[in-house]
């Protein structure tokens, strides 16, 4: 097959899919993933940071390595990437035409007709998709995964515009900022309605406190964003009500503005209080996508 769409992720050094059984499935796991891909026609470029040791199927498999000069250890502890460079890579890499974001634990299984409109796929249009989560590698039935979105496909030339060292690959928040970002500059998301990006389930493992950080971050972005564009301005509105509706205490409900949760934020000393804010707008971030992914198709 001749691979078309370029695919950009970031594979970690190492790869864990444990059983109950104490059976690592991980190695075998990352292979399906990548075969996954490149059977779909996607061509898999992974961007790492130069400090990162290099997965071992990054060789095995001749998947392409782009990589970067910073990264976040001195902040996170980890050599992990910030958004902003993922992208200038993939965008330097890929010209001109459609790109592809994905996490690196994603299997991909998709029709020749979905395929076909994300090949065609012109600036101003995006595709932006939830995984299902399924518990045997080779199923195709799931459920929906409902706190974020793991599969991305924007036109480079719309790439091109975005700048940000707030966000990180492989840590939280990034998959709602970068939806969210592109639906402000007033992208449309192709109509593909059959599901084919699936998740292998295992258990979650939050650091809260960097999701507090990264979290932080989010909201001085909605913030800064709700005074600077107008067409995010006349939807503040919707989007402290859909906030709203998560919360049942009148004591935490938003005003008229994103400014008055980011200020409930920082004047709370309490992590757990920071969470549960936070856990507001994630849920808030995920119904009101979902409704223009719904409303505003091509």
């Amino acid at each position: 097959m001749k691979y078309m769409i370029p695919l950009f992720t970031s594979i970690p050094p190492h790869f864990s899919r444990k059983r109950a059984n104490g059976q690592d499935l991980g190695p075998e796991y990352a292979r399906m993933c990548v075969q996954s891909w490149r059977n779909s026609g996607f061509d898999p470029v992974t961007v790492n940071s130069k400090n990162e040791s290099l997965a071992g199927i990054i060789a095995e498999e001749n998947i392409k390595c782009i990589t970067v000069g910073r990264d976040v250890r001195e902040r996170f502890g980890k050599p992990l990437i910030f958004l902003g460079d993922f992208i200038s890579s993939a965008c330097n890499h890929q010209m001109d035409g459609p790109v592809v974001i994905t996490n690196a634990d994603i299997l991909i299984d998709i029709s020749d007709a979905a395929y076909r409109q994300l090949e065609g796929l012109q600036p101003g249009q995006c595709f932006v998709s939830k995984r299902y989560d399924i518990k045997e590698m080779d199923s195709r039935q799931g459920l929906e995964y409902q706190q974020g979105y793991d599969f991305f496909a924007f036109h480079s030339s719309d790439l091109k515009k975005f700048t940000s060292d707030d966000f990180v690959m492989g840590m939280p928040w990034w998959d709602h900022y970068l939806p969210i970002w592109m639906y402000l500059m007033g992208l449309e998301q192709l109509n593909i309605k059959d599901p084919f990006v699936f998740h292998l389930s295992h258990v979650e493992r939050w650091d809260f406190e960097k999701w507090v950080i990264l979290g932080g971050n989010f909201l001085k972005f909605i913030e800064k964003t709700s005074i600077s564009n107008a067409e995010f301005s006349a939807l503040v509105s919707s989007y402290v009500g859909v906030v709203n509706s998560k919360i049942k205490n009148s004591e935490y409900r938003l005003k008229d503005s994103i400014k008055s949760l980011v200020m409930e934020l920082t004047k709370s000393g309490r992590l757990e209080k920071k969470i549960q804010i936070l856990h507001r707008v994630a849920h808030a971030n995920v119904e009101w996508l979902d409704s223009i992914r719904g409303t505003r198709k091509v």
